[in-house]
């Protein structure tokens, strides 16, 4: 699992705050990274790296309500590449895993968004998320209990 997101933008930590926790009582096989303000490079090779299937857990545009979650598989997702030259360091999640794929990473891939109360620039997260982290903690932990079979 691999919690990714920045700390300086409030609620886009959630992926952050949600690893950490999960790192302090790791379910049984799950490897728990924290990946903040990573680029594409980092996340292939994450992807390359890690077994079995990789969450991607993250702050996402929704159309739910703030602090609402949605789990999906790479299949499902609208992930927009970017298009003419840019640099590794402006590549997104498409471009991480499209590297991966070129480079025979063939395992399945979720992501687990929130969508989030504040994105504004600031280095704590909203009240409303934090009053909503042990509920999304938990439907996390029963994410990955569906992905990788455990009960």
């Amino acid at each position: 699992m691999v919690g990714l997101g920045s700390r300086l933008g409030r609620d886009d930590a959630v992926g952050l705050l949600l690893a950490e926790a999960l790192a302090r009582d790791p379910p049984p096989g799950v490897t728990v990274r924290l990946r903040e303000a990573a680029d594409a490079l980092t996340l292939a090779q994450d992807l390359l790296e890690l077994c079995g299937p990789v969450l991607f857990v993250d702050a996402a545009a929704l159309d739910a309500p703030p602090g609402d979650w949605r789990l999906w598989p790479e299949s499902a997702l609208a992930l927009k590449r970017h298009a003419g030259a840019v640099s590794t360091h402006g590549l997104g999640l498409a471009e991480s895993l499209a590297i991966a794929r070129d480079l025979g990473f063939s395992g399945t891939v979720h992501l687990f968004g929130v969508a989030p109360f504040d994105l504004t620039p600031g280095s704590t997260p909203s009240a409303a998320l934090t009053r909503r982290l042990p509920g999304l903690l938990e439907a996390l932990r029963a994410a990955l209990n569906r992905l990788t079979g455990a009960s």
